[in-house]
């Protein structure tokens, strides 16, 4: 798995399980603390009418949505992980969920985050945002595939979440740090990746508002990292990050923000920050324990409300 088995990934948790932060994910936050038993009290009432557990339909780190982002690119690594994600997701839906039929309509299913891996590595590539716009509608069609994929085996909610502004990023703040203030908006985020994350979520909006009526007697739900994320970001010292290094990466170093590529989280010599919950971001381009935590809880109260919960 390269850099992400490195001892740095997980270290708060004393756990190396092929996390891309210091600790726990956004998804991983809602089964534990206080998160989860809000839904369960608010989906299965305080004496608990029916279990409540959660699935997230896991993946290969790094792995994009689409076999090939780009027809024009031959990469070994994009296709070896879209496989290898195409192979897991087979065996859960085909070993597993025939085993829960009974309990499927108990579950809140997690279907991404998706369709960022694409982005980026084509983005890391060096293509132009232009030329990614042109697979976005691709990436959201398999997304919506997917999330068909799960109703038909008996999934009744299901929780879609769209992208983060990846302009407020270490990574793309680095590889495309320029002079041109226009470039940059209050927040110091690059416009036009934001813009392209917007693109994304939007085309996800209007496809999971067709799921909605191709399937009315489910509950499909738009999650909005881009706002949870911008949330933490505006509010980050009154939430107790550290004002000074919002943009810098806590695992990482060189540069304005701490990030260097070819030089990233994980590999031997890159330091990491003495306070990973002063930090948003862990690696430069994924967030720590923290963060996560803070976006799992906006994201959950946003939420509730529109799963049609019980009580």
């Amino acid at each position: 798995m390269g850099i992400i088995t490195m001892l740095s990934n997980g270290f708060t948790v004393m756990l190396n399980i092929l996390r891309f932060s210091n600790a726990i994910l956004i998804v991983s936050q809602w089964t534990r603390f206080d998160v989860s038993s809000v839904l369960k009290k608010s989906c299965c009432g305080a004496g608990g009418a029916y279990d409540f557990f959660l699935v997230k339909m896991c993946g290969i780190p790094g792995a994009p949505v689409c076999a090939n982002p780009d027809e024009r690119i031959s990469w070994d690594g994009i296709h070896l992980t879209h496989k290898a994600n195409q192979y897991l997701a087979n065996w859960i839906i085909n070993d597993i969920f025939p085993k829960l039929h009974c309990k499927l309509k108990k579950a809140l299913f997690m279907v991404g985050e998706m369709g960022g891996n694409d982005y980026n590595f084509l983005l890391l590539l060096g293509k132009t945002i232009e030329h990614i716009r042109d697979i976005v509608p691709e990436v959201v069609k398999t997304i919506k595939d997917a999330v068909t994929r799960v109703l038909g085996y008996g999934a009744v909610r299901v929780v879609v979440p769209g992208n983060f502004p990846i302009g407020c990023l270490p990574v793309y703040l680095t590889k495309y740090n320029t002079k041109n203030s226009a470039a940059y908006d209050d927040f110091h985020c690059l416009k036009g990746l934001n813009n392209l994350s917007i693109y994304h979520n939007d085309l996800l909006k209007q496809a999971i508002e067709d799921l909605r009526k191709e399937n009315p007697n489910a509950v499909i739900v738009y999650g909005d990292y881009y706002n949870a994320f911008q949330w933490v970001y505006q509010n980050a010292a009154n939430l107790g990050f550290d004002a000074c290094s919002v943009q810098k990466s806590c695992c990482g170093a060189g540069g304005a923000y701490d990030f260097t590529l070819g030089k990233t989280c994980g590999i031997p010599g890159v330091p990491v920050c003495s306070n990973p919950d002063e930090r948003i971001s862990w690696d430069g381009i994924h967030m720590t324990h923290k963060a996560n935590q803070y976006m799992a809880n906006w994201i959950i109260n946003d939420i509730l409300p529109k799963l049609n919960c019980k009580v």
